[in-house]
């Protein structure tokens, strides 16, 4: 984004708001005009790439302008990011419900690369909800429907423990919600 791009999170900013951005920033690396923290967000948490975002099991998020590594991921999928990611979120809404706040969540679920974390139950439970025959894939995701399914799952239960959170410190009535996505259907990695 360009330097005279003025965004709702700066406006907001501007008017006393804690402002924060969880997910995917694909408008502006660090240190370029289209910097999330130039943008309005007082945090930026996440993926500042939009091709290292479909990796789900990354050796590094942003803080910031801080590099988070995950070296446990080069070896084993330990740290699965969207729920790395979502569990910040939380941990910024209880700690500005006190406040206005605005928080800006572009999750990666679903979209392109179609993983999960293999021992989650609700993965196992679309498997052999769907019967689904294990496939070959690019990605090494032997059951891509049931991994969709769970990955959509996922993304319903992050919404629902916003939404309670906004609940259970008051701030539902008086908190505007909404959600939208980019991407639609996908033929790629897994998805159909």
């Amino acid at each position: 984004l360009p330097d005279s791009v003025i965004t709702i999170a700066n406006l907001l900013q501007q008017n006393g708001y804690a402002t924060a951005a969880f997910g995917k920033w694909g408008l502006g690396y660090f240190t370029t005009s289209g910097d999330p923290n130039k943008k309005g967000f007082d945090l930026f948490f996440g993926y500042n790439c939009q091709s290292l975002a479909h990796n789900y099991f990354p050796d590094h998020l942003w803080n910031n302008h801080q590099r988070i590594d995950f070296p446990t991921n080069a070896d084993s999928n330990a740290v699965y990011s969207a729920d790395y990611i979502h569990s910040q979120a939380m941990n910024f809404i209880k700690a500005n419900h006190e406040k206005p706040f605005f928080i800006y969540l572009p999750y990666t679920l679903p979209h392109g690369d179609v993983i999960v974390p293999h021992d989650d139950s609700v993965y196992k439970y679309y498997i052999k909800k769907f019967q689904e025959k294990s496939v070959i894939s690019k990605t090494g995701e032997p059951y891509p429907h049931a991994a969709f399914a769970t990955m959509v799952s996922r993304l319903d239960r992050y919404v629902g423990e916003i939404l309670k959170k906004l609940e259970q410190t008051g701030k539902l009535e008086n908190t505007l919600v909404i959600f939208t996505s980019d991407n639609g259907p996908h033929r790629e990695n897994g998805g159909d």
